[in-house]
């Protein structure tokens, strides 16, 4: 039985602009929109300068099409209402692409 695609996922690519003297980062460009599973793994928290960081992790697998075996580590991914970045990309199984993302939070310490 093969893997449950259930997620949409929408793969942000990064714009990069010119102004004629350089090449600069402008934003992110909605470069396509898959069906993949996500499983998140258990987050950890970080205190640092004040504020509070919940880091997580996730997997997501993807069919490897065309356009997903084109993602790269400088692309993040938009899924279930979250932001997440590429750490890492490798292929588990035959048809199928593994992303190793990592999402972080951060929110103002109390107190």
């Amino acid at each position: 039985m093969g893997e449950c695609l259930d997620t949409r996922a929408t793969i942000l690519r990064p714009r990069i602009g010119d102004d004629g003297l350089s090449r600069t980062f402008t934003g992110w460009d909605e470069y396509a929109t898959l069906w993949a599973s996500l499983r998140e793994t258990a987050g950890e928290e970080a205190a640092a300068a004040g504020q509070i960081g919940t880091r997580r992790g996730a997997r997501l697998r993807l069919r490897a099409s065309r356009r997903a075996r084109q993602i790269t580590a400088a692309d993040r991914v938009r899924a279930r209402g979250q932001l997440w970045e590429i750490r890492g990309i490798c292929a588990p199984a035959a048809g199928l692409i593994e992303l190793s993302l990592a999402a972080i939070m951060i929110g103002k310490a109390a107190g």
